[in-house]
């Protein structure tokens, strides 16, 4: 819950109101301790996205490349990803065969 105009720290310290104790102090050290440690993960999340939403634009936009992709067996990234696919199949195959 935010703290009132009344109950901040800058008028407690000014002689506005009570002055914080210890314990009150820590916690409110402790506060803005998590609260920059959420500003900083919200800044990485701003920068990570910033970095991606170029990226999803430019896949948007190619939206065609897929199938076009998908359609040639002799495209290099399709033989790579298919054997991929077979080497975990019989992986898969084999670790239940040992497990039986």
């Amino acid at each position: 819950m935010p703290a009132s105009r009344d109950d901040s720290p800058a008028l407690a310290s000014s002689g506005g109101g009570a002055r914080l104790n210890a314990a009150e102090r820590a916690a409110l050290h402790e506060r803005m301790e998590e609260l920059n440690g959420l500003l900083e993960r919200l800044d990485k999340q701003i920068t990570a996205r910033s970095r991606a939403l170029p990226l999803y634009k430019e896949t948007r936009a190619a939206q065609g490349l897929l199938p076009e992709l998908r359609s040639q067996r002799d495209y290099g990234m399709h033989t790579l990803l298919r054997r991929m696919f077979h080497e975990r199949q019989a992986r898969s195959a084999a670790a239940h065969a040992d497990r039986d």
